[in-house]
């Protein structure tokens, strides 16, 4: 069986949100989710905070904490791979 490589993509997020959906992220397993460069732990439930981020499989979503509004030229990089 072969295992599936690891992808990387990068976003531009929208301004004044906290969250980011999209279908690229949809079924994905996600290895690593950075913003602005500053890397995040990756929840599955419940409420992120600090540097946690929700990720919601079946929508492509990230979640970051409510505190965290995304600036003008805000980035988020995500490395994922295929699920098995």
């Amino acid at each position: 069986m072969l295992t599936p490589q690891a992808q990387d993509i990068t976003f531009d997020a929208i301004t004044g949100l906290n969250y980011f959906i999209h279908y690229v992220l949809a079924y994905r397993m996600l290895l690593k989710v950075k913003l602005n460069g500053t890397g995040f732990d990756i929840i599955l439930s419940g409420t992120p905070v600090n540097r946690q981020v929700l990720y919601i499989s079946n929508l492509g979503q990230l979640q970051f904490p409510a505190a965290i509004k995304f600036a003008p030229g805000t980035t988020i990089y995500v490395l994922y791979r295929n699920q098995v």
